[in-house]
């Protein structure tokens, strides 16, 4: 049995959930659970107790952008994979959605299995790699602590 993906789905536009659940349905070789929250405030409170392994966010997002919300996450110590998803296929836009934190980006008038599977491998890839190098940072920094500890 393949292990479950569990991806957490932060747009307002149902359509445009269920349009993303389709493609990730279609993967084949993961099972695919899809959660969704509506609003920014939603996400920021309750993602931290949320079981997910990969972020779709969407950058059309009432009252907060998703670059915004993406910033937010990061900051707030968020490693999980994000993807961010737009209606609108630009270059500058994508730039900034990478610059805020994501991991991937996705234009949705261009969804499809392959696309989306393709961007949600990298992204995964990304966060493996990140998650490796906080783990690398965090382990050299107590050495050194308990290296200077035991030199005074």
């Amino acid at each position: 049995m393949s292990r479950l993906l569990r991806v957490l789905s932060l747009d307002e536009c149902l359509d445009d959930v269920r349009r993303l659940r389709a493609c990730l349905t279609r993967l084949g070789e993961r099972r695919v659970s899809v959660q969704h929250l509506r609003e920014t405030e939603q996400a920021l409170t309750r993602l931290p107790k949320m079981r997910a392994d990969v972020l779709f966010i969407d950058e059309d997002l009432p009252r907060v952008t998703g670059v915004e919300t993406i910033g937010a996450l990061r900051a707030a110590g968020e490693d999980r994979p994000i993807v961010a998803t737009t209606r609108a296929d630009c270059g500058y836009l994508a730039a900034d959605l990478i610059r805020a934190g994501a991991d991937g980006y996705l234009a949705k008038p261009d969804l499809h299995a392959e696309l989306v599977q393709t961007v949600l491998e990298r992204a995964l890839h990304a966060a493996r790699g990140r998650q490796a190098r906080d783990k690398l940072r965090r382990s050299t920094v107590k050495r050194i602590i308990a290296r200077r500890a035991r030199l005074s």
